[in-house]
């Protein structure tokens, strides 16, 4: 592209957009009812979008009368990329607010309750509340919840740049200054953690929204959500991921498309954020910044393989029995006996099990906190468990004992 001799603005812009479109529709499988096109977004209200630069969708849309341009329900809009050429602080601002108008349109289909367990657990490291229940969370958690819920029924909203800084703190200091802007020391709507893009992309370098949708940063033990993080790892596998885990989710990709998972270790955190009641009458979600030079934003450290978590025989017994039965009764006089004997006490049990995100306390149960847990044994006698919906465990044992 920066071959081109092409100097027209609206065209070089085309260009862009049209590679954005051939790479994402190259991803795709074929023969399928998924598209990625220039439209217009749609919903039963009668709102309508302005024309948006690149759209993945599950349907055909509907054609506008005497044009070749279409229209699209935003039940069908996976996700909505704005593309820039160049990406600097103006891009930043014009690029936040143009998808920002995305999350006006009203979906009228539920979608993705798996992906809420999903996202939720393993953030609050809680089991999935019924909605009857959520008022009774702590309210921070109930945000969270909340806010989780909006990200499902919004498309997944990414700012693609091809060029722009080439600092990666400058990148991050840029996007803060722009909220920094709008903020003017009081609250704003549109600028909760649901409302900033999943993914923003400038050259290299990439901010990501770890809300689980797949990138996932557990809750601190203060309740503060460190949701927005950046990394220089290979911008359009992120911007692949965001789309990719949404049609895993929907049924329109099989879940084999991801590789071996990986760890958060190569993102760097940058902001958090915890819902603040301030006074009777104000309340909001107040940020903490996490500072970074360049210098530490370039050693960070390298992505590793998704592993499972060793767990010694105790932890063994209650696990096979949370795989068996779906729960186990945290008052059961033998299960205090048998902790005992190990060495365990019922909380020390808990946080073991909660801190790798296996199981979690609702009140005297104990649950999982997986849809697939599962066990082995590994040959020289280590007990492992985890994650096995994917077949993440299988991988993991199949690539570290082939033999």
């Amino acid at each position: 592209m920066k071959g081109q001799v092409v100097k027209h603005g609206p065209t070089i812009g085309d260009m862009y957009e049209g590679l954005t479109q051939d790479v994402l529709d190259k991803s795709l499988p074929t023969n399928s009812p998924l598209n990625v096109t220039a439209g217009f977004i749609i919903d039963r209200a009668g709102k309508i979008s302005e024309e948006l630069d690149c759209l993945v969708v599950t349907s055909a849309g509907e054609k506008i009368p005497y044009t070749s341009k279409r229209k699209y329900m935003i039940d069908d809009v996976v996700a909505v990329i704005q593309v820039k050429k160049n990406l600097y602080s103006t891009d930043i601002k014009s690029g936040y607010e143009n998808l920002l108008s995305v999350m006006k349109f009203e979906c009228t289909q539920p979608k993705r309750t798996t992906l809420l367990q999903d996202a939720y657990q393993s953030i609050t490291r809680r089991p999935l509340p019924n909605k009857k229940d959520v008022p009774a969370l702590p309210f921070e958690i109930q945000m969270v919840y909340h806010s989780l819920v909006t990200e499902l029924v919004s498309p997944a909203r990414i700012i693609l740049g091809y060029n722009g800084f080439k600092s990666h703190a400058r990148f991050r200091q840029s996007f803060l200054n722009y909220l920094e802007s709008q903020a003017n020391g009081k609250p704003k709507k549109g600028y909760d953690p649901a409302s900033f893009p999943s993914l923003i992309v400038c050259g290299e370098h990439s901010l990501i929204k770890c809300n689980g949708m797949p990138f996932i940063v557990p809750l601190d033990k203060n309740n503060c959500w460190p949701f927005y993080c950046s990394a220089s790892s290979n911008p359009i596998e992120l911007l692949l991921q965001v789309i990719w885990t949404r049609l895993v989710y929907d049924e329109k990709l099989p879940n084999f498309v991801f590789n071996d998972d990986v760890w958060l270790e190569s993102f760097a955190q940058f902001l958090s954020a915890k819902y603040v009641y301030q006074d009777n009458e104000t309340s909001s979600w107040v940020y903490e910044i996490t500072s970074a030079s360049d210098d530490d934003l370039n050693h960070l450290k390298e992505p590793s393989l998704w592993k499972p978590t060793f767990i010694d025989s105790m932890q063994d017994i209650v696990i096979t029995r949370l795989c068996a039965e779906g729960e186990v009764n945290l008052l059961d006089p033998a299960l205090k006996i048998e902790l005992s004997k190990n060495g365990y006490t019922i909380d020390r049990l808990v946080d073991s099990l909660n801190s790798e995100g296996l199981a979690a306390r609702e009140g005297d149960r104990l649950l999982l906190l997986t849809r697939g847990c599962a066990r082995a044994f590994l040959p020289d006698g280590r007990i492992v468990a985890g994650e096995n919906i994917g077949g993440q465990l299988e991988k993991w044992i199949n690539r570290n004992f082939k033999k």
